[in-house]
């Protein structure tokens, strides 16, 4: 079994240097990848995939990718938690996964702004 620890800083995930992609061949393969706590530090899945094709191209007859939240930093509140209105969570969702383009962000904040308004209107007073 072959285990390699792996860091993800800044958006980059960075193996060992001296990891020797021939010493994986027909080997058993744990990726431990320590990422900080956090909403924007988030490892994509994406960036799972490319890892995971990386390493298979070496030949290891097993691999397995293990996850580990970074505990010595305190993880900040999500964007998302602290937006108090519908739409500031959808922009704070934006701001997390990306922007759509203009004219989609106006239809969907139109359609959501519809949505809020029937809601409101169906809730009865207390």
């Amino acid at each position: 079994m072959v285990e390699i620890k792996a860091d993800f800083e800044n958006g980059e995930l960075r193996l060992p240097k001296d990891l020797d992609p021939v010493a994986l061949k027909d080997s058993r393969v744990k990726v431990v990848v320590r990422v900080p706590n956090g909403p924007d530090r988030l490892l994509s899945r994406e960036q799972q995939e490319n890892l995971k094709e990386k390493l298979l191209a070496a030949g290891p007859v097993e691999l397995k990718i293990k996850i580990e939240r970074d505990t010595e930093v305190a993880p900040e509140p999500a964007p998302i938690s602290l937006a108090r209105s519908a739409e500031g969570k959808l922009r704070a969702y934006w701001g997390m996964k990306g922007l759509p383009p203009a004219d989609r962000q106006e239809r969907l904040l139109a359609k959501l702004a519809k949505v809020e308004a029937g809601v409101i209107g169906n809730v009865a007073p207390r």
